[in-house]
């Protein structure tokens, strides 16, 4: 949703989920005051049962702020204000308190596939893909 898209406070040693919530509302007021960029709060830190799930928070990405921000029901938390320049620049940040989440992104250093070029070849085989298909075998 912007620069910084999602800061969760997660309890680890000596502080409660409770605590962190608290902690990241604080800092939720922080960000949008000081440095003027709207701000949700999802999880443990929501004011909204739906906010809860950060994905409704993160709902239409950074393209959806415009129309987010013109309503009420869909703004920030904090922040809250017309979608300007501003807004442009730094889109809109969601800060919350939650559990341990272990997230594991794959990079898969492989070449995107390259679009067809339709031809007499490609319409045939899609006419007719038996014709060019190889059965498979069990060994023996």
């Amino acid at each position: 949703m912007g620069a910084t898209d999602v800061l969760p406070l997660i309890p680890i040693s000596g502080v409660t989920l409770e605590e962190c919530a608290a902690l990241s509302r604080d800092l939720a007021k922080r960000i949008a005051d000081e440095l003027r960029i709207p701000t949700y709060c999802y999880e443990a830190a929501a004011f909204r049962p739906e906010r809860k799930n950060l994905a409704v928070c993160r709902a239409g990405e950074y393209e959806a702020l415009p129309e987010k921000l013109a309503h009420a029901d869909s703004a920030p938390d904090f922040g809250a204000r017309p979608y300007d320049e501003g807004v442009a620049r730094t889109g809109a940040t969601t800060v919350g308190a939650r559990d341990f989440l272990i997230a594991v992104n794959f990079n898969l250093n492989t070449p995107p596939p390259a679009a067809p070029t339709p031809s007499r070849s490609t319409s045939a085989r899609r006419a007719a893909p038996s014709a060019r298909a190889t059965p498979l075998r069990a060994k023996s």
